[in-house]
């Protein structure tokens, strides 16, 4: 067999090595003969252009011999004339034959052989009226100017034909010098091969000679080691199949898991169709598993709620999530109970979302203890807050001896009474804010404020207090003002808790506040050389009912609520707050506050207005005002009346908002209101409203030809169902 094997190679490869050689040699021969007919073709141009030269030349002896002639009247120089006259003609002829395979320079000798004709019939007429009438009749017969016409004439056809030809011959050289390479390089290269293919040829009968012998060797070494292999092999799928039982285990745990949650997890198509129904399900919705799979979801949504369908639908199509979506839904028996759902998108293996699952908690129980305690919130408001005020009133009119003289120890006792008061009354209002931040119940209204001056307010509210215990209160104030968009009440309430505890644990030394612009964020700091916090501590420091450094005894006590109220403060800017501390040396806080822009506070301002309108089953419309010339008024006013003026619109605009949820956001000369629970009624009727007061305080303050305010107002989901279709929507004739 193996010698049969290399004998066909042999064979072959001399067979190939013999037909590289045989077309070698046909290609060189058609090579040669191609390189023969340019080599011709070369010598032909050549030829062509020594006969141009020759005619050209035949020609200005020709003139030569005639200008001799009527000069001197020697008949020497007729004989030379006539001699170039026969010769001419012969040029010509040669030519003609010589590019008989040239059909444009055909058609140029065309052109040239009348000229030349007419040339020497010209010379003629001078010869014979010389012979007759003498030197000066010669010169009366008009071929001074006209010969001269006729000479450039043949002169131009000439060097046309002759540029053609040196054309051609360069094109021909070129071609000629080509081929000369390529016969070449295929000489080269067929040798190359047949040598290579005798060399293969060679080296494979050496290989096979040697292969033989190593084969028997390789044999015995892949018998030992394929044992090796299999035993390893047999360990592999031993550990692998062990895997599988694990992973077996863990799968047949988490489908426990899954389908004895308390919660419902339910599988949807994205048609809505039940696919999955988990043993939770049943407890929370009343059905079997059998009742509900390939039925529509609808069957658990009351119909004032069928809306939610398509809009959440719309979101896990585009791959989104969403978390904690709180509605109702109607069990079996036909009560309402409200659930929080989570849904998230299915995909497959390409990421196409195919499907959605939902994880939905009955939360009925939970919005009844809300609701209670909402009412105790609300009792502790009013029921406790009103007559501690008027406890305090009493106390402070005691104080000022408007009923009476008190002595010394009733004055010392009512003012104790009075601090304890105002400390119940704090405790008071930050169980109330740490409450409603707990409950995402408080609004974070955003304006564009100057976060220099706001600090340099709050800090102008502790001077007096850090004077009293000798401390100094520094701002390393930077030199450009820093505009971001904050709700300036709630970030004043952070600083005046850092502030507060800064003075209030530095015994002496330095409280210093500064800020940090960055490309993306601005950071305040608070630092101060007091008692410090320890390592252990530091973890805990932003816990609720947490306290640090309290000394026994009288004297001021906060109630470790503040750091927790300024932590969810900053946290709903989106921003972080954090600390570093070394426990006696000292304490610096700071927080960070994104810079927002107009645009992205915008769309933030309507996503959020569409998620809580998704929530609520309700719609969500949004105002836009915008100053039409607000390029020519910066030109025409003043920046300081301008900054006025946009802030007196503001103030009429948030005025006119006649309910808490609606907020405003304020750009260059544009207005947006944020409509929570509003359809497209009420928004027009509001924007009819707003553009009113408007007009009037425009007028009022002589503005009315300088200003001109266009409205517009689009409502979700009539007009648009995301927010950046919102945004396009009431831009749209503005």
């Amino acid at each position: 067999m193996k010698k049969n094997r290399e004998k066909i190679i042999i064979n072959t490869g001399f067979t190939l090595a013999i037909g590289i050689l045989l077309i070698i040699g046909f290609v060189s021969y058609q090579r040669i003969i191609d390189f023969t007919n340019v080599t011709d073709s070369v010598s032909k141009t050549y030829k062509i252009l020594e006969r141009l030269e020759r005619l050209s030349s035949l020609l200005k002896d020709t003139e030569s011999g005639r200008r001799g002639y009527i000069i001197t009247g020697e008949e020497r120089f007729l004989d030379i004339a006539y001699s170039g006259i026969n010769l001419v003609d012969d040029a010509v002829k040669e030519l003609r034959q010589l590019l008989s395979d040239n059909s444009e320079q055909q058609k140029m000798l065309d052109d040239l052989e009348p000229l030349i004709t007419k040339r020497l019939d010209l010379f003629k007429q001078s010869i014979e009226s010389q012979k007759s009438k003498g030197f000066i009749a010669s010169f009366q017969i008009p071929l001074i100017d006209e010969g001269k016409i006729v000479m450039d004439k043949i002169q131009e056809i000439i060097l046309e034909i002759k540029k053609e030809e040196r054309n051609l011959l360069k094109l021909r050289e070129k071609v000629s010098k080509g081929m000369s390479q390529k016969t070449i390089l295929t000489l080269f290269i067929g040798s190359g091969l047949s040598f290579s293919l005798l060399l293969l040829v060679f080296y494979i009968l050496k290989r096979e000679i040697f292969e033989r012998k190593r084969t028997e060797q390789a044999l015995r070494k892949i018998k030992d080691e394929l044992e090796i292999r299999v035993d390893q092999r047999a360990g592999e799928l031993k550990k692998a199949y062990e895997e599988l039982k694990k992973a077996e285990q863990v799968s047949s745990q988490l489908a426990a898991i899954v389908n004895f949650s308390d919660d419902a997890i339910i599988g949807n198509t994205l048609e809505g169709i039940i696919t999955s129904w988990n043993v939770g399900a049943e407890k929370v919705y009343g059905y079997h598993a059998e009742e509900v799979i390939g039925k529509h979801i609808s069957l658990l949504v009351p119909p004032e709620f069928s809306n939610e369908i398509p809009r959440i639908r719309e979101k896990l199509r585009s791959g989104e999530s969403i978390s904690h979506f709180e509605t109702i839904r109607t069990r079996k028996d036909g009560k309402r109970i409200c659930v929080s759902l989570t849904f998230s998108p299915i995909k497959d293996d390409a990421g196409a979302v195919i499907g959605l699952s939902s994880i939905d908690r009955d939360v009925t129980e939970r919005k009844k203890l809300d609701k209670l305690k909402d009412d105790f919130i609300s009792t502790v408001s009013h029921e406790l807050r009103t007559p501690l005020s008027i406890t305090k009133e009493g106390i402070s009119l005691v104080l000022d001896k408007i009923p009476g003289d008190i002595n010394e120890k009733q004055k010392k006792i009512l003012t104790t009474s009075r601090d304890n008061i105002d400390r119940l009354s704090r405790i008071i209002n930050e169980l109330l804010d740490i409450s409603k931040i707990e409950e995402g119940k408080i609004d974070v209204k955003r304006e564009s404020v100057s976060i220099v001056e706001l600090i340099a307010r709050a800090i102008s509210l502790f001077e007096s207090k850090a004077k009293e215990k000798g401390l100094a209160l520094e701002f390393l104030r930077p030199e450009k003002d820093l505009h971001i968009y904050i709700d300036a009440d709630k970030i004043t309430q952070v600083l005046t808790n850092l502030l507060d505890n800064a003075i209030r644990f530095t015994k002496e030394g330095v409280i210093k506040v500064y800020i940090i612009d960055k490309e993306n964020e601005a950071e305040c700091i608070v630092e101060d050389s007091g008692v410090g916090i320890s390592q252990d501590d530091l973890s805990r420091v932003f816990n609720k009912f947490q306290q640090f450094g309290r000394v026994p005894g009288a004297g001021e006590k906060g109630t470790g609520l503040g750091l927790a109220i300024a932590k969810g403060i900053i946290e709903m800017h989106k921003g972080k707050i954090w600390v570093d501390s070394e426990f006696e040396k000292g304490s610096k806080f700071g927080f960070s506050l994104p810079k927002y822009t107009y645009q992205t506070l915008a769309k933030e301002c309507v996503s959020s207005g569409l998620n809580n309108s998704l929530k609520n089953n309700s719609k969500f419309s949004i105002i836009m005002g915008s100053m039409a010339n607000f390029n020519n008024l910066v030109d025409e006013l003043s920046a300081e009346s301008i900054r006025l003026i946009t802030k007196d619109i503001e103030s009429i605009i948030r005025n006119s908002l006649r309910r808490s949820g609606d907020t405003t956001l304020k750009d260059k000369g544009e207005f947006i209101v944020f409509l929570a629970d509003c359809d497209k009624e009420n928004a027009l009727r509001i924007e009819g409203r707003l553009e009113q007061l408007i007009d009037d305080y425009l007028v009022t303050h002589n503005l009315s030809t300088r200003i001109q305010l266009k409205f517009n107002c689009a409502t979700y989901p009539d007009d648009a169902k995301d927010e950046n279709g919102l945004l396009e929507a009431v831009r749209e004739n503005i």
